[in-house]
């Protein structure tokens, strides 16, 4: 009588395991590693890997140090603040109104309005592009950007929301 070589149906396959179950492979099944038992090639030791000369032919020898910036200090100023205080305020107020105007879409109300939405947005846009200006450069450009942050974020809250 022959041995099958591999048990096809659940009841067989109980039926070997409770016999002794078929015979172990020699390395260590997937959850034996973690219990300290690991295969031969894991702890023999790596060899050394060769070392190239990276430089192109005729390129000098020595670290090559890669181009960097001259720092430039900008200080941190409350205008500074002030204007990206404002020009953060802006972006959210652009956000609310066209979150407010698909909230009235959706429920069939009047909504803020094309005009209302487009000159919010772009105030936004304009006091982002002016506060770059503020936060990346000094003296009289960065003064006048700051002014303009808040000359736009003044005139939007007077036409759209104060009269």
């Amino acid at each position: 009588m022959t041995e099958p070589s591999a048990p096809r149906t659940p009841r067989a396959i109980r039926e070997q395991r409770a016999m002794g179950g078929p015979p172990q492979p020699p390395w260590p099944r997937q959850g034996d590693w973690g219990r300290g038992v690991q295969p031969d090639w894991m702890s023999r030791p790596t060899a050394e890997i060769p070392r190239v000369d990276a430089r192109r032919p005729g390129e000098p020898a020595g670290p090559a140090e890669p181009f960097q910036r001259p720092a430039r200090s900008v200080r941190q100023t409350p205008l500074a603040w002030l204007a990206g205080i404002l020009t953060g305020g802006l972006c959210v107020l652009a956000l609310v109104m066209i979150g407010a105007q698909v909230y009235s879409a959706a429920h069939d109300m009047p909504g803020p309005g094309v005009l209302t939405l487009s000159a919010h947005a772009a105030a936004a846009a304009a006091a982002v592009v002016l506060q770059r200006f503020v936060d990346r450069r000094t003296g009289r450009v960065r003064w006048s950007a700051a002014a303009g942050v808040g000359l736009i974020t003044g005139l939007l809250l007077w036409f759209f929301w104060y009269s």
